[in-house]
């Protein structure tokens, strides 16, 4: 189903808003979260407008990488995980956290993706910052479970092999919801 004029309009009108104040930019942001929802496609050739700016605060950062990976395509995809790798570079650890899972999250929405986004995230692993790596490495593997269902039998995952606890923790958590 394609947007409607109105639906259209009020997307574009909530997108000039991303530029105010970062109150507004939240509001504004939710708002087209929620717009999104209802019609996916409908902003994804205005990805760029949602590229975080180094000054965003980190609750504007969030939401904007929300709405990223909402209209991530396969038009948009390279350009979205370059971005998406410089943001995993960052100082600040928990943007860099939700920028790797990002990574892993358009792996899984985009099939034809995938491969991409996993060369990215073996990018960031060879990065050598332990943080990152970690992430990585917890993405990596969400992914492997994703598309290798194989290596989850009856919901059991070997994480023997695991040693962070993140790592483990993520194993198990996404061995049950794909048994769902």
């Amino acid at each position: 189903m394609s947007p409607t004029k109105q639906e259209q309009g009020s997307s574009y009108a909530a997108v000039t808003l991303v530029s105010s104040q970062p109150e507004v930019q939240y509001v504004a942001l939710r708002n087209i979260n929620l717009l999104l929802q209802a019609q996916p496609d409908i902003l994804s050739k205005e990805i760029r407008v949602f590229f975080c700016k180094y000054n965003d605060p980190p609750y504007v950062k969030l939401e904007k990488l929300d709405i990223m990976i909402r209209i991530a395509n396969e038009k948009n995809i390279d350009q979205l995980l370059m971005e998406l790798k410089e943001y995993a570079l960052e100082v600040d650890m928990d943007f860099v956290k939700r920028a790797v899972k990002a990574i892993g999250q358009c792996a899984i929405k985009i099939d034809t993706a995938a491969e991409r986004c996993v060369t990215v995230l073996l990018d960031l692993i060879n990065t050598k910052v332990n943080y990152v790596v970690q992430e990585a490495i917890v993405v990596v593997k969400v992914c492997s479970l994703w598309y290798f269902s194989g290596c989850c039998s009856n919901g059991s995952l070997r994480t023997s092999s695991a040693n962070i606890p993140a790592m483990k923790a993520s194993s198990l958590n996404y061995a049950k919801i794909l048994t769902k």
